[in-house]
């Protein structure tokens, strides 16, 4: 038992890092305003819900993420917010796969849990945004809604790309670790 608690702890930490190195994994994209990104590292979010289920894959998302942009100064000051809406992303996949089952077998709840997960991270992006743009930049909020579409279009197309590759590796990761969780 004592070694179960372990592996789990050490899958944690290895899935923390995963997210950091595939959050490293991109394509930086100027918009108006700041900078956004086209990255792996939503993948590895999702893929960690999946694995290690809510909580557990909420902080090694939020973690990894959190870690990416305390390392990066163009990143640094969204950081809190970066933990917050990755954990909020793995928590509600993790959830939403292990909802039927103890160990996010099933393919389907896998799925939902992904495009959940991402849809809720988008919702949390934009508002996020939306406020900074209007009551701290103090951008007339007609243009706030353009600057925050085009941000938007890459945090969707994100979104899909994690989706695809979370579910495609979700069954040969979990299977390998199956004897570790």
């Amino acid at each position: 038992m004592k070694h179960k608690k372990v592996y789990r702890m050490s899958i944690i930490a290895l899935m923390t890092a995963f997210v950091f190195v595939a959050t490293s994994i991109k394509i930086v994209i100027p918009i108006g305003g700041g900078n956004t990104m086209i990255h792996l590292g939503n993948a590895v979010c999702l893929l960690s819900g999946i694995i290690l289920g809510p909580v557990a894959g909420g902080i090694a998302s939020g973690l990894g993420s959190f870690l990416f942009d305390m390392l990066n100064p163009v990143f640094i000051s969204s950081s809190i917010f970066t933990f917050t809406f990755k954990f909020i992303m793995a928590f509600i996949c993790g959830k939403i796969s292990h909802i039927s089952n103890k160990n996010g077998e099933n393919k389907m709840y896998n799925i939902a849990g992904a495009i959940v997960g991402s849809t809720s991270y988008i919702i949390l992006r934009i508002l996020k945004t939306l406020i900074v743009y209007i009551c701290f930049m103090e951008i007339d909020t007609y243009y706030a809604i353009i600057l925050c579409l085009r941000g938007t279009i890459v945090t969707v197309i994100n979104a899909v790309i994690a989706i695809v590759i979370s579910i495609f590796l979700s069954t040969p990761i979990k299977t390998l670790l199956r004897p570790y969780i």
